[in-house]
């Protein structure tokens, strides 16, 4: 297996993905796509990683100032972000991170482990460029069907602007318990102490019938940007004080179940007008 993943003010995505089946998804601007590999193809895409030279074992290369930096090399918001690239070798999971520049030339030390991660990457974020036609299975990329999705629910303390919007216990709830005890509860790494996050595995067909249920209601679904691999939409429990954010969270290739449930990419994410997931989630 291997997934890119990145990081930026707080929020974190997975682009990229392959497993070992050789099928290979990413995201666009209409959501995921997936493209299969032939055997020759895997190997060929695990030979260019592991010829880096890099993948022997979990590393994070940090960037280095140079010395006397310019004024306009002051690391803040928007200067820097993050990339990893996770390895399934003989010896485990490997994870190889690193710091990436937005800033001025000249600001940052060069390194010719970030230069040939940054190499990986771009090849990795573009396999039809450079594979060949005898490495892929598939002719073209076809949309992603989902084989189950994510379904949170986050109960946060009623959001004042959110108006008119349709009350959680208005949904004819088609699973089992209820609307707000679905799933199990948790605590993901970035959170509000305030939210009550709740998460539970659900088939395509059930995702249908969630959405089918929030629809006859009222209620809204919006896709995120720019991968749409998820749909949110928002609901009111007035006997609660509290605002639900229903989200359908499609699981690529590779993973599955609510252990390692992250938020980061809530962050920012408006939902018509209101922003109930504010910038920077703690």
């Amino acid at each position: 297996m291997l997934r890119v993943t990145y990081q930026y003010f707080g929020s974190s995505w997975t682009s990229i993905s392959m497993v070992a089946d050789g099928r290979m998804t990413w995201p666009s601007e209409t959501g995921w796509k997936v493209r299969v590999l032939s055997p020759s193809g895997v190997d060929r895409v695990r030979t260019e990683a592991m010829g880096t030279g890099l993948f022997a074992e979990t590393a994070d290369y940090r960037l280095v100032p140079v010395p006397n930096q310019d004024i306009n090399c002051t690391d803040g918001l928007g200067l820097t972000s993050s990339a990893a690239i996770e390895l399934v070798t003989e010896n485990g999971p490997i994870i190889v991170s690193w710091q990436r520049a937005g800033g001025p030339d000249g600001c940052w030390e060069a390194t010719t482990a970030r230069d040939a991660l940054e190499s990986l990457l771009g090849k990795l974020e573009s396999p039809v460029e450079w594979l060949a036609a005898d490495a892929w299975q598939d002719p073209t990329l076809r949309p992603y069907e989902a084989h189950s999705y994510r379904l949170i629910t986050i109960a946060q303390p009623r959001l004042q602007d959110v108006g008119d919007v349709p009350e959680a216990s208005s949904v004819s709830w088609a699973l089992a318990d209820s609307l707000t005890t679905f799933g199990q509860t948790f605590t993901p790494r970035l959170y509000a102490e305030s939210w009550t996050v709740r998460c539970g595995v659900v088939s395509p067909d059930e995702a249908e019938l969630v959405v089918a249920a929030l629809t006859d209601t009222g209620a809204t679904m919006t896709d995120s940007s720019p991968s749409g691999f998820a749909s949110v939409t928002l609901l009111g429990d007035r006997p609660r004080n509290a605002t639900v954010a229903v989200i359908l969270e499609a699981l690529p290739v590779g993973t599955s179940g609510c252990a390692l449930l992250e938020l980061e990419f809530l962050n920012c994410w408006q939902v018509g007008t209101i922003q109930p997931f504010y910038c920077a989630i703690p």
